[in-house]
């Protein structure tokens, strides 16, 4: 099992991989981990492709779109004569 933080070191030196080793302590202690085995693999379930993320995406903004246009109705109304829809038998 590896991390590839070769860009990183190449970019910022050596002395990242300090700052790595820190960050990773403090988030074992933070989140109760007592080994680095404990963590491989937590975060698969949250792993996608592009195509579902693209998916997500285009709902997202069709649920959104819909909202927009709820508002849109109510605003094309008077608040009276929308109240008296709702509120009639």
């Amino acid at each position: 099992s590896t991390v590839q933080i070769c860009t990183g070191v190449m970019l910022y030196g050596v002395k990242m991989v300090d700052e790595l080793k820190e960050g990773l302590e403090k988030f074992m202690v933070d989140k109760g981990f007592n080994s680095v085995q404990e963590i491989i693999g937590k975060s698969l379930s949250y792993f996608s492709t592009h195509m579902d993320l693209v998916q997500k995406m285009k709902a997202a903004k069709r649920t959104k779109a819909g909202e927009a246009s709820r508002d849109n109705e109510w605003a094309q109304k008077d608040i009276t004569e929308k109240t008296a829809e709702l509120t009639s038998n």
